[in-house]
């Protein structure tokens, strides 16, 4: 898929559509003949939260929110293995 900058897409074989980021975490392409996409930008853990798992890194890991945004590095532009 070729994703554009005015937010549409087209496949290797013609079939176009749109596509839509949501925030730093995912986008959807939807795509004229009716499949949908979902998949995620590639993320890591920062280094002082896993530098030692078993001396502080637990506790860390487990006390994790969804908007801990700065114990995070976003890469937005690479995806995660796998779509929905």
């Amino acid at each position: 898929m070729n994703l554009k900058d005015d937010l549409t897409v087209e496949t290797s074989d013609g079939v176009k559509g749109n596509w839509m980021p949501f925030y730093d975490q995912a986008f959807k392409v939807e795509l004229d003949n009716g499949m949908r996409f979902i998949t995620n930008y590639r993320y890591s853990l920062k280094d002082y939260i896993t530098k030692d798992p078993l001396e502080s890194g637990v506790k860390l890991i487990q006390d994790l929110q969804t908007d801990d945004y700065n114990k995070f590095n976003s890469e937005c532009d690479k995806t995660m293995i796998g779509f929905v």
